[in-house]
């Protein structure tokens, strides 16, 4: 199955995006520096698993695409949640807690893990001590007490279950963006439908078979298609980083919609 369509409208929207982005930045108005630092390291993540899953669906590798497919929603809702609050409170308290907090709290979830490891080969039973084992491993590490807790509070914050929380909150006023309600809303099944293809169960095994037999072209050309779809929502935010009136910003926002758009061509 080619990806030439979806390749080609990936192409354009990145082109022009790319040069807006050089214009604004040559204006020097960037009005959230931290939102545009996150959502620029955000959209070269998400440009990594795209260009993978465009590659799986080339292969028709479809177990492969729908793992890459559900680590992409995982991204997007991280970028959604940043999105939602940077237009709704313009600031950037939600990046920088992103990129400060989660980035801490991810680093001692990986050293709680390596800590796990070695107490079930060295067979020790006693509840260990993560922060201590942390700072003894890494000295220059500055991880304070009191911070724990706005660490804890910022990791849960961004956790799926409370994600999707606040943005049913959000979306649920009667003056939210509708087109963008339902998009989050369309997306909510599909996380759950394909965590079973990263947590290697039985049932994918199933889905990738049953597809495989009757239909795998037109879904792994839905995944594509909704791929560009989270990619390029989430990259488009970048514009919304610089200092800009409704005005300016709407005709950009409407050109990279149109680029993305599905058509004939």
């Amino acid at each position: 199955m080619k990806t030439d369509n979806i390749r080609k409208r990936h192409k354009a929207h990145s082109i022009y995006l790319s040069k807006a982005i050089d214009i604004l930045q040559q204006r020097g108005e960037i009005e959230f520096p931290i939102s545009l630092e996150v959502f620029t390291s955000l959209s070269s993540s998400l440009e990594s698993i795209f260009t993978g899953i465009l590659n799986c669906v080339d292969e028709l590798n479809l177990y492969a695409c729908s793992i890459l497919y559900r680590s992409l929603i995982e991204h997007f809702y991280k970028g959604f949640i940043l999105m939602n609050e940077l237009v709704k409170n313009k600031s950037d308290e939600a990046s920088e807690h992103y990129q400060q907090h989660l980035f801490v709290a991810e680093f001692i979830a990986e050293q709680m893990g390596a800590l796990e490891s070695e107490d079930i080969i060295s067979g020790n039973n006693i509840k260990p001590d993560v922060l201590k084992y942390i700072l003894e491993k890494y000295p220059s590490i500055e991880i304070e007490k009191e911070n724990q807790r706005e660490i804890s509070a910022a990791t849960k914050k961004f956790s799926f279950r409370e994600i999707i929380k606040k943005l049913h909150l959000d979306f649920s006023n009667e003056f939210a963006n509708k087109p963008v309600a339902d998009f989050f809303t369309k997306m909510l099944p599909e996380y759950s439908r394909f965590s079973t293809f990263v947590h290697g169960g039985p049932y994918a095994q199933k889905i990738s078979k049953n597809l495989t037999n009757n239909g795998l072209d037109d879904e792994l050309y839905r995944l594509s298609e909704i791929s560009l779809t989270m990619l390029c929502t989430i990259k488009e935010q970048l514009i919304m980083c610089f200092r800009l009136s409704r005005e300016e910003a709407t005709p950009i926002l409407t050109t990279l919609c149109n680029l993305r758009a599905e058509n004939d061509n």
